[in-house]
């Protein structure tokens, strides 16, 4: 199975949660989906993560996030079809004051 990223059109950045903000979360999260005909996202469940901790604290941020992105939807003679098993990175990383 490979991976390689979608061209994302839309949605916001990572929403990071503020136990994992407190608790200096980062982490990347690898998430699985369906990217419907017209490019949202539906049925999305985490694949990986880049450690157990950011798995526990990061993986619904990711899935929240995820479903706020729209991709450009796969194509099949000219016609947007939906596509299961889309994979995506989201990365998380502190954005807080040093004081």
């Amino acid at each position: 199975e490979g991976y390689a990223p979608w061209t994302q059109i839309g949605g916001i950045g990572p929403i990071e949660p503020s136990e994992a903000q407190v608790q200096n979360g980062t982490g990347t999260v690898r998430t699985g989906s369906t990217v419907n005909p017209g490019g949202s996202v539906s049925s999305p469940h985490v694949t990986r993560a880049s450690s157990p901790q950011a798995r526990r604290m990061l993986g619904q941020a990711a899935l929240q996030t995820i479903l706020q992105w729209k991709f450009f939807p796969q194509k099949v003679q000219g016609k947007p079809v939906a596509t299961k098993g889309v994979c995506q990175d989201i990365k998380f990383q502190l954005s807080g004051n040093d004081d």
